[in-house]
């Protein structure tokens, strides 16, 4: 099994406006799974999969995304997903 994942993000420090992050992945088997908070919003859509489940739930939170997050690459045989935190009762 051969796993990469490489991260390439703005190139200025300490952008307040939204930006985006990307992230290049190399995966065969295995999960990615990403737990975001609001306002960051996950773009799955130029992912290349081979047998692999995506499943990116949206998050409650500001109609324009303060991170966008864009996954790319290959995935065979796997699964990434991308949700929202689980709700804690009684917090």
């Amino acid at each position: 099994m051969s796993d990469e994942l490489s991260r390439t993000g703005p190139s200025e420090p300490g952008l307040r406006a939204s930006h985006a992050d990307r992230d290049d992945l190399r995966m065969r088997g295995g999960a990615l799974r990403s737990v975001t908070r609001p306002g960051v919003a996950v773009d799955t859509d130029s992912l290349v999969t081979n047998h692999a489940e995506v499943e990116s739930r949206a998050t409650a939170g500001p109609e324009v995304p303060v991170l966008r997050i864009e996954v790319a690459g290959r995935l065979d045989f796997g699964q990434v997903l991308a949700r929202p935190p689980r709700r804690v009762f009684g917090r």
